[in-house]
């Protein structure tokens, strides 16, 4: 674990019995992760991980905290930065292999991700509509540091979207004194 520019940063070792493996690099801020990073290992920790492999994830943890600003300023250019050096260091690869996943499969859901039209299907009722959800998802909030709630679930933020969300719908319910 390391804490720099506002962030947290914790790198879980993986089940021993999931192959490929790979370490999952957390991105934190005040608790709630903002991104999360897969860095592949070289060999299967059976005794421990290898040193080389954990010289390696602290050179990717150094690349990760150079690409990034003070947690206030973070924006999207900086996620898409530590999108491109998952992808550089094969972490994608992985991340598109079902055995590397974190946590059992739903079988109702599978690899369900949340999406802009998911998600304004599933909550337009409680905001008026679908025109209106829609509208509300391409507005940047402040809650969100600027960003847009389409924005902030493509970024994994989906809790806070949610929240604000709610609480946006339990304003829009209460009556004009």
């Amino acid at each position: 674990m390391l804490e720099q520019k506002g962030f947290t940063f914790e790198a879980y070792i993986p089940n021993a019995d999931v192959e490929p493996v790979a370490f999952e690099l957390r991105i934190l801020e005040r608790g709630v992760v903002k991104f999360k990073l897969l860095v592949p290992m070289t060999y299967v920790p059976t005794f421990g991980v290898d040193v080389g492999d954990i010289r390696y994830l602290e050179s990717v943890l150094d690349r990760v905290v150079l690409v990034l600003p003070d947690a206030a300023d973070i924006g999207t250019d900086h996620i898409l930065a530590l999108h491109k050096i998952e992808n550089e260091i094969g972490g994608t690869r992985l991340r598109h292999q079902p055995i590397a996943r974190e946590g059992p499969v739903n079988g109702k859901l599978g690899d369900f991700e949340y999406t802009a039209g998911l998600f304004v299907e599933k909550f337009a009722p409680l905001m008026g509509g679908a025109e209106v959800l829609d509208k509300w998802m391409r507005e940047a909030r402040p809650q969100l540091n600027g960003l847009t709630p389409e924005e902030a679930l493509r970024l994994g933020m989906a809790q806070d979207v949610v929240e604000i969300l709610l609480e946006n719908a339990g304003n829009a319910r209460q009556p004009s004194p």
